[in-house]
Formats: C-alpha cells, structure tokens, sequence
C-alpha cells in the first residue's frame, strides 16, 4: 500500500476545513451537517471521518488555526513590529501585559487612520481581516 506524504494529508484536511467554513457560512453551525460538508468537498464521507471525527472536530480544528494566527500576530506587535498607524493602537503595556490606555477599540479612532477604515489601513493583513 502507497504511503501518503504529509503535505498531501495537510491539503485534504485543508479543503475539509475550507468547505466547512463555506457551509457554516451558508447554513450556521447547527443548520449545516456532515453530509452539507461531504457535498462541498466532493470527497466520500469515509475520506472526511479519517481526518475528523465529528463536525465539532472540524469547528474545534479552525479555531485552533484561527488563534494560531492571532497570537503570531499579538506576538508581533508585542515585538513592535512595523503595523501602520492605526494598528500601532493595539500595543500592549510591555510591564504587566494590560491593554494600551490610549486604545480607543478595535483599530484606534478613524482620525488615527487617517479618516478611512482601520481595516483599510493596518499594514498586517491577518488583523485587518479580524478588524
């Protein structure tokens, strides 16, 4: 029996996940089902229980990638990297890790980004999209 590399298992689980997400978009968590997500995916059911067992696997496996990315992201601006003007507001207090007292909410005020959405502006694109 051929042995199936890991980039190839990342991919599948990749599109399981994808299609999810396009479903529960389409039909919220609790309208969408297994077989919503079979049909998207245009794999058996069998393919998509290898990866996952259950539909709560697939939610818990996005939000687990979802708040990787978030903490790659606050561990940038922890490192002061270079974000734009508006999301320079989102920097924490280095000495006991509480929010920034001159952070307005998500994204600082309109006038701090130049008077156009925050999410326009941020110069990281995974937090522009949670903005």
């Amino acid at each position: 029996m051929p042995r199936v590399d890991d980039g190839y298992l990342e991919s599948r689980r990749r599109q399981i996940m994808e299609a999810a997400v396009a479903c529960f978009a389409r039909h919220g968590f609790h309208g969408t089902t297994m077989q919503d997500i079979v049909a998207e995916t245009g794999l058996s059911a069998g393919a998509i229980y290898r990866y996952f067992p259950a539909k709560e696997g697939i939610v818990a496996a996005i939000a687990a990638e979802h708040h990787s990315r978030e903490a790659a992201v606050l561990a940038d601006v922890e490192a002061g990297a270079d974000l734009g003007p508006c999301c320079a507001s989102l920097r924490v207090s280095r000495s006991d890790g509480s929010p920034n007292p001159t952070n307005s909410g998500r994204g600082g005020s309109p006038s701090s980004c130049g008077g156009r959405p925050c999410a326009t502006t941020c110069a990281v694109p995974e937090l522009a999209q949670s903005i």
